[in-house]
């Protein structure tokens, strides 16, 4: 069975890699993880993509706020 974990980000460099590392590194062998960026005006996406892990899903949410990331997965 694969676990998806979703994570709302917006302009998050600072805390973003800790948080990804920390969710990648969980004993859950069938991991995704799904990042919606709000819009970040950041290096947040730059610190996404410097991990590299095929587990990593990426979406952007082109600022449309928090309840629209949550639900861009569904549609």
């Amino acid at each position: 069975m694969l676990i998806s974990v979703v994570m709302p980000v917006k302009n998050a460099a600072g805390t973003v890699l800790k948080a990804v590392q920390s969710i990648l590194q969980q004993s859950i062998n069938k991991l995704e993880l799904i990042i919606i960026d709000d819009h970040s005006k950041d290096d947040s996406l730059a610190h996404i993509e410097a991990i590299g892990s095929p587990r990593i899903k990426y979406l952007s949410n082109q600022g449309k706020g928090i309840a629209a990331a949550l639900t861009c997965i569904i549609h």
